[in-house]
């Protein structure tokens, strides 16, 4: 979706009477991929501006330091290419941040304020993720346990299912197992066949 230039400028002009010079600078984002707080300093947007831009309502936050053109869809691929700005290609996006990759939300309600960060975890031998936005360590996985998604690693809805079904409070692991049967085409039985591999740990 892209938002005609001119009435871009006019739309800024109207919400932002304090930035004037935002539209006099050409400042260009992009209209329809995710981008960084980097990048929209290299294209003339300071933080500052960034900030206002999105109290206007003009553009959205996806994940800590990555912003999208707020007429943008909110999709799994834009989700994907938010968080494959701020991780390594080896990195695998794990537990609640990868049930979000799925298109099943089960962040905290306040996650639409403040940008939760983005669960990653790297396989063992390799250098844990310390990007700002990003929480994680090491976690060994079979080849079954990742999908992709955009070309951004993620564990599998089944995968997923085991995790949140055995480490979060019953009723969270209840409701985001069942969404996530309904958007990985799970059922009861694959579960049960996959819960033998985690015999005897936690939860």
């Amino acid at each position: 979706v892209r938002r005609p230039a001119r009435l871009r400028e006019r739309v800024r002009m109207d919400l932002l009477p304090d930035l004037p010079d935002l539209p006099d600078r050409r400042a260009e984002l992009p209209l329809d991929v995710p981008f960084t707080t980097a990048r929209a300093a290299e294209l003339g947007v300071r933080p500052r501006v960034l900030g206002q831009l999105v109290r206007a309502g003009l553009v959205r936050r996806v994940v800590e330091g990555v912003y999208v053109d707020a007429v943008v869809p909110d999709t799994t691929e834009i989700r994907a290419r938010a968080v494959g700005l701020v991780i390594p290609r080896t990195a695998v996006v794990c537990d609640e941040s990868a049930a979000w990759l799925h298109g099943v939300d089960v962040e905290p309600p306040q996650s639409h304020v403040v940008a939760p960060p983005v669960s990653v975890f790297q396989e063992p031998g390799r250098t844990r993720v310390r990007e700002t936005g990003c929480v994680g360590g090491e976690r060994t996985l079979l080849p079954s346990d990742v999908t992709e998604i955009d070309g951004v690693r993620v564990l599998t809805p089944l995968r997923l299912a085991c995790v949140l079904g055995r480490l979060r409070p019953r009723d969270q692991a209840l409701g985001a197992m069942d969404a996530l049967a309904r958007a990985g085409g799970l059922d009861a039985a694959d579960v049960v066949r996959e819960t033998e591999r985690f015999s005897g740990m936690r939860g």
